[in-house]
């Protein structure tokens, strides 16, 4: 994660400062962010939306779960993400049916993630949303809940055959 996209920048001077600040004055960092609240919309817009259609509801309700974490936890989460590589792991979920969905205008987690990682994933289906950035999920819900349908009916089917054997 930390060699593409917005994980390249976990190595960057700011985060680390970032990461102190929190450590040494949680309280006086969590107060500053309150005082930048209004910027968190148009973040999140930018970074984890992918194309300007995307409702204003939604980057609301984005902006809101960014604003309503703490900085401790948003601290914890980065420096947890530096070291983060569970690809080792994949073998182990080889057989089973998946689904990796990603928006191609995901700037925090490139869809050149989600290909490698179905590269890796036989039994994987790989689901280009097209537009979409990281908060695919609130951008898309249609297209991804009917991603994960279809996921669903051909582990289903892949159940129903392996009975029938």
């Amino acid at each position: 994660l930390t060699e593409a996209g917005l994980g390249r920048l976990l190595h960057s001077p700011m985060v680390s400062f970032f990461r102190s600040a929190v450590r040494r004055a949680p309280r006086v960092m969590q107060g500053s962010k309150h005082v930048s609240r209004m910027l968190c919309a148009g973040i999140v817009r930018v970074v984890g939306c992918g194309s300007g259609r995307v409702d204003s509801r939604v980057v609301a309700l984005a902006a809101a779960m960014v604003n309503d974490t703490s900085v401790v936890t948003m601290s914890s989460f980065l420096e947890s993400l530096i070291g983060f590589d569970e690809s080792a792991s994949l073998s182990a979920l080889a057989s089973i049916p998946s689904l990796v969905l990603c928006g191609d205008a995901d700037v925090m987690t490139p869809f050149e993630h989600s290909a490698s990682m179905a590269s890796r994933l036989p039994a994987s289906e790989l689901v280009r949303v097209s537009g979409a950035g990281h908060s695919v999920i609130l951008e898309r819900a249609a297209e991804v809940a009917h991603a994960v349908a279809a996921l669903v009916a051909r582990a289903g089917h892949g159940e129903r055959l392996a009975n029938v054997g």
